[in-house]
């Protein structure tokens, strides 16, 4: 608009001046560079859009504004005007020969709704037949829009990628929203919901949890105008409230406060802290990064010297995994036909694996630092990570992504050594230390083998409260639950799992706490980032797959109770969260769902994005 407003003023005093634009695409490359050399020889104004979109064309966007300036004789009136996204392949030398503009996105839930305000005719408050209802409804998805954009800055909180919710789906769901208004005398409210949060902003959706979250903000705000939710979103009904009028709510609007409030986005006050936690680890990264950068550029003045806290660095480790590795001497050799002793294998050679190839990577690096070897990328890059306490690119794929620094990583894997030789020479199945699993997905499917061999589960057998379960059971029709117990870790109660259960340990909430006495999901403390669980207990459930609905299996043990409310609670791999997808087509970093207890509606915790983790930002002094 504002370049548009430019090019009218510019007009206004000569009429032959014409504004031609060209969107970059596919073959387009040739129609820019044509429009470019006519408007240079009249004196037109040329709008390129899409620069990001050039491809290679970009690399000659340089050369062919130096041959326009030197080949034709340019009117003074010739204005060039380029749009891109940031990219690295972006020619500086025509950056510097122009004025640079930079659009940020608006900041904060009430720029972001006059933003899209501004581009809404008051006009359109009254197209519909029935004004109070589509007028509300309408506020309803600005709303619903400002707020999904607004939970990206949360991540992995918010969302568990980052989505670019733009006008496009905005316009698309307005459209659908004035068809359904218009068309149906009574408002058809499964289907309009499901459109809009499935398909036109559920499209750009590739995770289950967020697909959940989204349809559970969607439900909040889609409703009739007189209704008013239970638990909505913070300012919800104030923003919502007669909104009969255009300037009813903009007036509105303005009267939100100028900081959110992280509760508008339906989330706990301790999302900021992770929000400004990460922040701060990377702020503090990228600082060491630039020392070091600093410290290499008087390598020349002292070249023993800038290699010596290298080599130490190098040597103090290599020390540390010299001498490690897991005896292959088992006390009880494994069984193929006992699924853990299978992992148990699997895991022992994972991280003897990891062991030969940390010792090679340190010993290279040695020689390197002492001239004995030429100092590749790699080694390079091993070294620089050990000064800056970070886990080398090498290393970390051998095992999953983790947020520890490099000091807590060797110590975790130390643990995860010890455990698995104390598992090995052991006479029965420990406490099993989820977070030393380099495949828990794994682990739980062992698990669940097991538990259906021990219990000498009949398949045919009936299970509690369900008459439709009369298919086929195998294993695929089962699932693994955790149950919650009040012992932690350490506390010596549960040393083996002498009763044949499976028990384990090692799990971090984040965005919720447990109530050991009343034995249910509860508000997070304010200012704790991270909750230790106590020991969970592994139990098989039965996944009807007419109802969809699990059901606990009838053995001679007592059953889970059942509770009036619980929340499927997602347990990941990693804090990230983010993950890519398996041959399975589920989540790589998604290990189990599990049902907890709680007293407080299930679309509390959805939105405050409360899930369960093995790996933390912290230290397992506490868990291990």
């Amino acid at each position: 608009p504002a370049i548009l407003q430019a090019y009218q003023s510019f007009k206004s005093k000569s009429m032959a001046i014409e504004f031609h634009i060209v969107s970059m695409g596919q073959g387009q490359g040739h129609v820019a560079e044509k429009t470019m050399n006519a408007a240079a020889r009249k004196g037109d104004w040329v709008l390129i859009s899409n620069l990001h979109f050039a491809g290679p064309w970009i690399f000659c966007l340089e050369k062919l504004v130096d041959e326009t300036i030197a080949r034709f004789h340019m009117d003074s009136t010739y204005r060039l005007i380029l749009t891109s996204h940031p990219i690295q392949s972006f020619p500086i030398s025509v950056l510097s020969r122009g004025f640079k503009l930079v659009c940020e996105a608006p900041k904060g839930l009430r720029s972001t709704i006059l933003t899209m305000l501004d581009d809404i005719d008051s006009c359109e408050w009254f197209n519909a037949s029935k004004p109070t209802l589509w007028s509300h409804l309408l506020s309803a998805l600005l709303l619903f829009h400002a707020v999904i954009k607004g939970r990206n800055k949360f991540n992995p909180v918010g969302w568990k990628e980052t989505y670019d919710f733009d006008s496009g789906d905005f316009i698309c769901a307005k459209s659908i929203l004035l068809l359904f208004v218009d068309q149906f005398d009574e408002m058809q409210w499964t289907a309009l919901k499901y459109i809009t949060s499935q398909i036109v902003y559920g499209g750009r959706i590739t995770d289950d949890m967020d697909q959940r979250c989204l349809s559970c903000i969607m439900d909040f705000l889609y409703c009739d105008a007189g209704h008013k939710s239970s638990h909505p979103l913070k300012y919800q009904n104030e923003i919502l409230e007669n909104v009969s009028a255009f300037a009813d709510l903009q007036k509105n609007i303005y009267a939100l406060p100028d900081v959110d409030d992280i509760e508008m986005y339906g989330m706990h006050t301790n999302a900021i802290l992770s929000l400004e936690f990460k922040d701060s680890m990377e702020f503090l990264n990228s600082v060491s990064s630039l020392r070091l950068l600093q410290e290499n550029k008087d390598i020349v003045s002292s070249v023993p010297n800038a290699y010596h806290e290298g080599l130490k660095m190098v040597e103090a480790v290599l020390c540390t995994f010299s001498s490690k590795e897991i005896s292959k001497d088992i006390k009880n050799p494994p069984r193929l036909s006992n699924p853990l002793d299978i992992v148990l294998q699997h895991e022992m050679a994972m991280c003897n694996g990891l062991f030969s190839v940390v010792r090679c990577s340190l010993e290279r690096a040695s020689s390197a630092l002492k001239g004995q070897e030429i100092m590749s990328l790699e080694l390079d890059e091993i070294v620089n990570s050990l000064l800056l306490n970070k886990v080398p690119r090498c290393w970390a794929v051998e095992l999953p992504s983790t947020n520890k620094t490099l000091t807590a990583w060797i110590k975790n894997l130390c643990n995860r050594t010890d455990f698995f030789q104390r598992w090995s020479n052991a006479s029965a199945t420990p406490i099993l230390w989820l977070a030393a699993f380099s495949f828990p997905k794994g682990l739980v499917t062992a698990c669940l083998q097991s538990e259906l061999r021990m219990t000498a589960l009949d398949m045919s057998s009936s299970v509690k409260d369900d008459a439709s379960c009369s298919h086929s059971k195998t294993l695929s029709s089962f699932t693994m639950s955790l149950v919650i117990t009040d012992v932690f870790f350490g506390d010596d109660t549960l040393p083996v799992s002498t009763d044949h259960r499976f028990y384990a340990y090692g799990l971090c909430l984040e965005q919720g706490s447990w109530d050991l006495k009343k034995r249910l999901l509860v508000a997070p403390i304010r200012g704790q980032i991270w909750a230790a669980m106590p020991i969970v207990i592994m139990q098989p459930l039965l996944v009807s797959k007419q109802s969809g609905h699990c059901h606990a299996i009838v053995t001679k043990r007592d059953s889970i109770p059942q509770q009036p409310e619980s929340y499927l609670c997602p347990l990941y791999q990693s804090a990230a969260r983010r993950s890519g997808t398996s041959s399975s087509g589920q989540s790589s970093n998604l290990v189990l769902c599990t049902l907890l207890p709680t007293s407080e509606p299930p679309s509390t915790w959805i939105l405050r994005g409360t899930a369960m983790s093995l790996d933390s930002y912290d230290s397992d002094d506490n868990l291990k």
